[in-house]
């Protein structure tokens, strides 16, 4: 142990020790965000005593302490938060028949959908900055194509619903732009606005479809990232 200890940290390789963190009640549990001093975060799990179901529900941990925030929906899923107490995540329906985009703060919950595309059947948050912009991606617009079987020849018609990313700000909700593919998303903002995710590129005769890591500068447009030799 010592020798390994020492080639770490003579190779300046970081050591780490896990801690485990159970929120008590909670069948599984993720905490997905943690402050910069350790102290407090947000998460979510499965909790199997809520009125006899299992329901998905988030949580505030502050100081060892977990902390389960009252929510509309059957399922919450926190997915980042920021120091100033705001997290964004996914909350479904009472009946849990659809999910919806939110942003929790000031002991409440913002929901998306009031500002989302008429269209829009179904939407998630996945990150937020300092200043409570959100960036995810919502599904709309279901489309019937024609499918090519294995041996070239038509096969039945498929239904789906392409991804359009989106960003949060001042009170707004954006549609962020695309590589020109059927479906982009963003994952995580920074604290200028600049947000990041994924883009599809335009679909050409023949050749597989392809998803190109982006950028979404603050003041606009959508840079091509390429990827790491693959699709």
């Amino acid at each position: 142990l010592l020798g390994v200890t020492t080639a770490s940290i003579c190779s300046g390789q970081r050591t780490y020790i896990a801690t485990p963190i159970q929120a008590p009640g909670f069948a599984l549990s993720s905490l997905v965000w943690l402050s910069d001093d350790g102290k407090s975060g947000f998460g979510s799990g499965l909790n199997p005593s809520v009125n006899g179901a299992t329901v998905a529900q988030c949580f505030r941990y502050r100081d060892g302490t977990f902390t389960t925030l009252p929510q509309p929906g059957f399922l919450c899923a926190v997915a980042s938060g920021n120091n100033h107490g705001r997290f964004a995540g996914t909350l479904s329906t009472q009946d849990a028949s659809a999910m919806y985009a939110f942003l929790y703060r000031d002991g409440g919950y913002l929901p998306f959908t009031p500002i989302l595309p008429s269209q829009a059947g179904m939407s998630l948050a996945l990150g937020v900055n300092r200043t409570g912009d959100v960036v995810g991606y919502f599904y709309a617009n279901p489309q019937t194509v024609a499918y090519t079987g294995p041996d070239g020849t038509p096969a039945s018609l498929i239904q789906y619903l392409n991804q359009y990313g989106f960003i949060y700000s001042g009170g707004q909700l954006l549609q962020l732009p695309t590589l020109g593919g059927p479906n982009t998303q963003a994952a995580a903002i920074n604290n200028k606005g600049d947000a990041v995710g994924a883009s599809d590129l335009p679909a050409g005769a023949g050749q597989p479809s392809q998803t190109h890591a982006a950028l979404f500068p603050h003041d606009g447009g959508i840079v091509d990232l390429g990827t790491l030799a693959g699709y």
